[in-house]
């Protein structure tokens, strides 16, 4: 998680700084939003691939029930009466340390009881025009 927040750090600046001027240079609206927050896992049952030769089990039960920190940063660009661009960025990926308590098979592999790292990653990355 910490990688996603360095990075997503620079890339809002250089995203608010792109829009400033954006701005500037055309004299149009634009507006740059950036929001932080918690996020906690409340159930993620997972089973890959979905069906009765993989293990569904809870990823919320293999890594820690710690809230994680996202951020998103959206930037609008209005560069005409009824015409714009929406540009959302949303990094969100998560990797812990976990425990698993039987064997799983998952993604065509078997994974026995034990210590290991738990991922969760859903991204969104949009452009819209409007």
């Amino acid at each position: 998680m910490q990688i996603i927040t360095l990075i997503a750090r620079p890339l809002l600046l250089v995203l608010a700084l792109a829009a400033s001027a954006v701005a500037q240079q055309t004299g149009e609206r634009v507006s740059v939003e950036l929001e932080g927050a918690g996020l906690w896992l409340g159930r993620n049952d997972v089973r890959i691939p979905n069906n009765e030769t993989a293990t569904e089990f809870s990823l919320v039960d293999v890594i820690s029930r710690a809230p994680a920190g996202v951020v998103r940063a959206t930037a609008v660009v209005n560069f005409h009466e009824r015409h714009g661009l929406r540009f959302v960025v949303a990094p969100l990926k998560i990797e812990e340390p976990g425990t698993i308590e039987s064997p799983v098979s998952f993604a065509g592999a078997l994974f026995a009881p034990g210590p290991g790292t738990a991922g969760y990653q859903f991204s969104s990355y949009r452009l819209t025009y409007r």
